[in-house]
């Protein structure tokens, strides 16, 4: 690694090949080249099908770096030569292309309706192994929640510096941005142009750049295994990272309902995952329609005795399982003396419980934040100059951090947090 190669990185324009496939992935993408799995016996001989494969394809003129920037490489891909060289030293003396090597062991079997990554074991090793092959940096998956400015901002800076970055969104076109009609002051744009447009446009030049961009809701927010990561569940996907940015917006999700700032901490909650054990064999109610109140409910389940499911008026939007009680009816306070009681309805009826946990819409930036144990400064998500909060690894931009509630501000706070979180995994895998 030279300073060459850290000029070319910060400067350089081009995709990013992937030349990485697993045992997992290579029968299927030989027989895409016309050689089925009767051409080959053991795992020995079908990996040296692939690499002459992959040999034709960087020795072609057109693999060049004045279309690509970088190549992710395999394990056995690294140990192996290109027309006679090291293949790390054949893409960057050759071609002028950076070699990445991909250090994930990719996904487990689905199990439950996702499917995790497997453990990395030996990274120092591995990541040892790298450096002698002159391997300029490695491939390994962030997570960014919400596609507004502030999130495709880190996302850009965050994937330039070599990370793979995952941005999860209800929806290119949600939120409040996608609600302006005209945005006039913006810098770089003669004439107005609307939220949607905006949002389109930062979307597609994220994904030019390879940033995956998944429609999904995000439920929660935890520690992997090890605790030296992230493991975030959706409502159809689950990924596990080294680094997040929180970027959904500004928390709007609250009641204006008697009682409840006065009962926080005192059988009302916010964090179903934090508080459970405090419920063992207690009634319990959470109060929403939506897939993150049935995750909240569901998450209560195992520990209290009764989990009721409160819309307060809205019509329910998920299948609850029977052991959850749906109740419709609207809400007009919550009584109790020193603790929670119960809540009383609008029909003047009353329900008896223990706690109350609120889950109204979506997770958003500041309900995981706190969910994980950031901390908050109202409901925005406390963080120091470089966007980092004070949990490690844990990054936050645009509104969710309060402040001037601008598109500008949101693209500077994502590309200083893109970049946190990119020095963040870089000293990680290099043990600093």
């Amino acid at each position: 690694m030279d300073s060459a190669q850290f000029e070319r990185m910060g400067t350089g324009h081009g995709f990013i090949a992937a030349l990485d496939q697993s045992g997992g992935s290579t029968p299927g993408a030989l027989k895409r080249y016309g050689i089925a799995e009767d051409r080959y016996g053991q795992d020995g001989e079908m990996f040296e099908l692939v690499h002459a494969m992959r040999e034709r394809i960087v020795m072609s003129p057109s693999f060049s770096g004045e279309h690509i920037l970088g190549a992710i490489l395999f394990e056995a891909t690294m140990d192996r030569t290109f027309d006679g060289m090291p293949a790390g030293d054949f893409l960057w003396e050759r071609k002028t292309i950076l070699p990445f090597l991909k250090v994930d062991k990719g996904l487990r079997e689905e199990a439950d309706g996702v499917r995790l990554m497997k453990p990395i074991d030996d990274l120092d090793g591995l990541l040892a192994r790298a450096k002698a092959a002159r391997m300029f940096g490695t491939k390994m998956r962030s997570l960014i929640q919400g596609a507004g400015p502030a999130g495709i901002s880190a996302a850009l800076y965050a994937r330039r510096g070599g990370l793979a970055v995952t941005v999860v969104t209800k929806g290119i076109e949600t939120g409040g941005l996608a609600k302006a009609e005209q945005i006039e002051n913006y810098y770089g744009f003669a004439e107005p142009i609307s939220g949607k447009e905006l949002l389109r446009r930062g979307a597609a030049g994220a994904e030019r750049l390879g940033v995956q961009i998944v429609e999904d809701e995000l439920l929660a927010l935890s520690f992997n295994d090890t605790f030296d990561g992230f493991k975030a569940q959706a409502q159809k996907h689950e990924w596990e990272a080294p680094a997040v940015v929180l970027a959904a917006g500004a928390s709007r999700r609250t009641l204006p309902l008697p009682g409840l700032s006065e009962f926080e901490g005192r059988g009302v909650s916010y964090c179903a995952i934090c508080d459970a054990f405090f419920y063992r064999g207690k009634r319990v109610a959470v109060v929403g329609s939506g897939e993150y109140a049935l995750h909240e409910a569901q998450v209560l389940l195992p520990h209290a005795g009764k989990v009721l499911l409160l819309t307060n008026g809205e019509p329910l939007q998920v299948k609850v399982p029977d052991a959850i009680e749906v109740c419709t009816q609207k809400l007009a306070s919550v009584e109790g003396g020193d603790r929670v009681a119960g809540v009383r309805f609008e029909d003047g009826s009353e329900l008896p419980l223990d706690g109350l946990f609120l889950a109204i819409g979506t997770a958003g930036s500041s309900e995981l934040a706190r969910k994980i144990g950031a901390l908050l400064d109202g409901t925005d998500v406390k963080v120091d100059a470089q966007q980092a909060t004070n949990v490690p690894g844990l990054f936050a931009a645009g509104d969710c951090t309060g402040g001037l509630l601008q598109v500008a501000k949101a693209v500077h706070e994502g590309a200083v947090a893109g970049l946190s979180a990119l020095r963040y995994v870089r000293g990680k895998r290099s043990g600093k």
